[in-house]
């Protein structure tokens, strides 16, 4: 068997659905068969009666869908019967022939009588081809780019060609863009960059493909070490990277496009010219960047919080046993007073020496809670929380200190004195230094008998404290400039100095015209229909609207009986949709399959199947029920 060496843009189903005749309704049947007066007198110059019903039923298929269409009797039987006995007012029809002459000079009919345009290649192929390649610089995906030319082809009433020719149309625009692509990368990447790229695909020392597309699968610290150590190899190349793909003017569509390419093929990235590899890599590199600090960042707040909970709990704790043991050493407070009326002890004797006796008793601590007991007061939750944060040093030194090193902060409103601390921190820390300027002003005062010693501020305290407090305003007050999620606003906002580029692109001519102009426009039209629709009203032509009083003034809805919902035309108008398509397209909106958990651990785990999880759902649902499926959920939670 021969390979095709073609551009998949369309599947079959979609091809057989777009280039045959549609499916209509009995509603859409009146709607598309029903000739107005133009089209009723070029009707009449037509002398067959079997050519006038086949104009019909062409003209029809092309208001539907503006695609020059070559269908057989048998295949238009329904609409034919329709339009003989509905439209002329007479008997069935008999099946009858057509040939190409014969059902291009209707065509021809059709296309003035509708003011389209045949596609011309000599005419119509270079504005296109210009159009798609401009097109193709915001994205380079083939079912995109179909999808703009047939926008382009309705704006300037062209019937669409046939699928072979947009086909071969969009395979060149797409090799003439990458060429593009590829001359502008010999220019941007640096030799160095060079290598480094190589060196991934080569699967040489160093960073291999399949460490960049494993990635963490969890916020564990372990997980968490093998994403900073990704980002740490990739950190020397970023503002090569960067700048590479700015040279490139590659917008963030084909950033994705491209990038994907890299997940898709995997270790068959090697097949490919080594321009077409670079060029793939680059974007993946960006992206993986991108979510290598999106990752770290949400592992930091995971880990600031988790530890925020386990303080307080065992800060709980503590001071509920402290209470308990103060309880229980009652009994030795009259052995420590017993030691200023022991006459064994010398009056000479240094103080020192009585207190060692008294330690020997109690230790220090548990004599300082003995007093607190005594006068009935306990020791804070606050100072037991400082004390589990002072046994948390280890995961400070291994996590949280290299992963905000990796960030950049950037202050909203409020958080300036907090942004410039960290800026400080994180210089000094870099530096290999400890943390030398503290700014106390930042200390809260129920935190400063803790973090302050007689005007000294401790420094690990200190620092668990920054790491709090800049895990707690990441929702808004402090922004993250190197992380998608946790930016400003201002950053995802498009320059207003290409605003006319891109208004120049756009084949949407409401968009090039003065808002003024288009809201007086729409204003008059709002207006005009209005009247008409009061007018309608007034003069009983509008059947769903029943006046209620003889000044005209008020009116009411028609009230149905439940038997009018069975079988309304208004469902029958709708074409059935297998519910796996519907539930496919739900997926591709808001990626919802992702929620499901997977019961196999993280070491074994593949790819969902989506298309047996679209099984499993539809089967419960028919099984059970959407309200069946919904509590079942509840009791599995609870």
């Amino acid at each position: 068997m021969a390979i095709k060496n073609e551009l998949s843009i369309l599947t079959k189903a979609e091809q057989l659905d777009l280039y045959s005749p549609p499916l209509l309704s009995l509603e859409q049947q009146r709607l598309y068969f029903t000739p107005n007066e133009i089209e009723l007198t070029e009707l009449k110059s037509i002398r067959l009666r079997n050519h006038r019903c086949y104009f019909i039923a062409l003209l029809g298929y092309f208001k539907s869908k503006p695609v020059i269409l070559s269908p057989s009797f048998n295949l238009i039987f329904d609409d034919m019967q329709f339009i003989s006995t509905q439209v002329q007012g007479g008997k069935g029809i008999r099946p009858f022939s057509i040939n190409k002459m014969q059902r291009d000079r209707i065509y021809q009919r059709i296309l003035r009588l509708l003011n389209y345009q045949k596609w011309d290649e000599s005419l119509h192929f270079a504005p296109l081809y210009e159009h798609l390649v401009m097109v193709g610089k915001a994205w380079l995906e083939p079912r995109y780019l179909f999808d703009a030319a047939a926008e382009y082809l309705a704006t300037h009433r062209i019937a669409i060609p046939k699928y072979t020719v947009l086909q071969k149309l969009i395979s060149r625009v797409i090799q003439q863009v990458k060429k593009a692509l590829n001359n502008k990368l010999r220019i941007h990447v640096s030799s160095e960059l060079h290598g480094f790229l190589n060196t991934i695909i080569d699967d040489k020392d160093g960073l291999s493909l399949s460490q960049l597309r494993a990635g963490a699968k969890s916020v564990m610290v372990t997980e968490l070490k093998k994403e900073l150590t990704v980002y740490h190899q990739l950190q020397p190349y970023t503002r090569q990277i960067d700048n590479a793909v700015k040279g490139l003017a590659l917008s963030s569509k084909n950033q994705q496009h491209f990038g994907e390419m890299v997940d898709y093929y995997g270790s068959k990235l090697k097949r490919f010219k080594r321009p077409q590899q670079h060029l793939w890599l680059l974007c993946f590199l960006t992206q993986r960047i991108r979510q290598s600090l999106e990752r770290l960042a949400d592992g930091f707040i995971h880990h600031i919080r988790k530890q925020q909970e386990a303080a307080h709990a065992f800060a709980q704790q503590a001071v509920f046993d402290s209470w308990r043991s103060a309880a229980d050493n009652v009994t030795k407070a009259a052995e420590l007073l017993h030691l200023f009326v022991d006459d064994s002890i010398d009056d000479n004797q240094p103080f020192a020496t009585v207190r060692q006796q008294a330690l020997s008793v109690m230790n220090n601590q548990d004599i300082e809670t003995l007093c607190l007991y005594l006068k009935k007061q306990k020791r804070t939750v606050e100072e037991y929380q400082w004390q589990y944060y002072d046994d948390q040093n280890g995961l400070i030194e291994q996590l949280l200190r290299p992963v905000f090193l990796c960030l950049e902060c950037q202050a909203g409103k409020g958080s300036e004195a907090l942004v410039t601390q960290l800026k400080t921190t994180k210089t000094e820390l870099l530096a290999g230094n400890t943390l030398q300027t503290m700014d106390s002003t930042l200390i809260q005062q129920k935190h400063r008998p803790w973090l302050i010693n007689k005007d000294v501020v401790h420094p690990q305290r200190y620092e668990w404290l920054l790491y709090r407090q800049l895990a707690s305003r990441l929702n808004g007050r402090i922004y993250l400039s190197n992380v998608t999620k946790y930016r400003a606003l201002e950053d995802d906002l498009i320059a207003s100095s290409i605003q006319p580029d891109l208004l120049a692109s756009s084949t949407l001519e409401k968009l090039k015209q003065p808002i003024q102009k288009l809201l007086q426009v729409k204003q008059i039209r709002l207006t005009t229909s209005l009247e008409d629709v009061a007018r309608h009203i007034d003069n009983g032509d509008n059947r769903n609207v029943i006046m209620k009083s003889r000044s005209g003034t008020r009116w009411r809805l028609p009230v149905k009986g439940s038997q009018s919902l069975v079988n309304n035309p208004f469902f029958k108008q709708m074409i059935p949709v297998s519910i796996a398509d519907v539930l496919r397209y739900v997926e591709q909106e808001t990626n919802f399959m992702q929620c499901f958990a997977h019961v196999l651990p993280i070491q074994k785990q593949v790819g969902a199947n989506q298309d047996d999880l679209l099984a499993i759902l539809i089967a419960n649902a028919t099984h059970r029920g959407v309200y069946g499926i919904t509590l079942n959920i509840k009791k599995m939670k609870e």
